[in-house]
């Protein structure tokens, strides 16, 4: 888990360093915002500072110090009865797969998992370019 701590502190570091903000005045601007859930606050930022979805993220756990899993634990939840009702249903036939793909990435070494429940809807379809001149790809963006 220490390894996890040090990369997330890399990435508000570094956010900190784009932005020229501090944390505490990323902060401010979240509470300023008015918005108090993960969800909407990630959108937020996604919106407003074009930001991607893993700087935006990073930023909301940092502000509302949350780590992803405080949510479920209070609701009585365990990584697998998120899996089990993500996998209810029709989607109960790709439990296997992820179950086999999970058993092939723990083969790589220590690492932390955090299903969520939250499923995203496809946004409408956007345009994103890329770094070459005139080089585009028009495609689905997830929110």
């Amino acid at each position: 888990m220490d390894k996890l701590k040090a990369a997330v502190q890399t990435q508000i570091d570094h956010i900190q360093m784009k932005t020229g903000k501090s944390l505490a005045e990323l902060s401010a601007m979240v509470k300023d915002s008015g918005f108090s859930q993960h969800g909407q606050i990630r959108e937020y930022l996604i919106r407003e500072l074009g930001w991607g979805n893993g700087d935006a993220n990073a930023l909301v756990h940092a502000v509302l110090q949350t780590d992803g899993t405080r949510s479920a634990e209070a609701k009585g939840l365990t990584a697998e009865t998120v899996l089990d009702e993500i996998y209810t249903g029709p989607g109960r036939r790709l439990r296997p797969i992820h179950d086999r793909l999970l058993a092939e990435i723990v083969s790589f070494g220590e690492f932390d998992t955090l299903p969520k429940k939250e499923l995203r809807q496809p946004a409408a379809q956007e345009t994103v370019r890329h770094d070459r001149a005139g080089h585009q790809h028009a495609c689905r963006s997830w929110s």
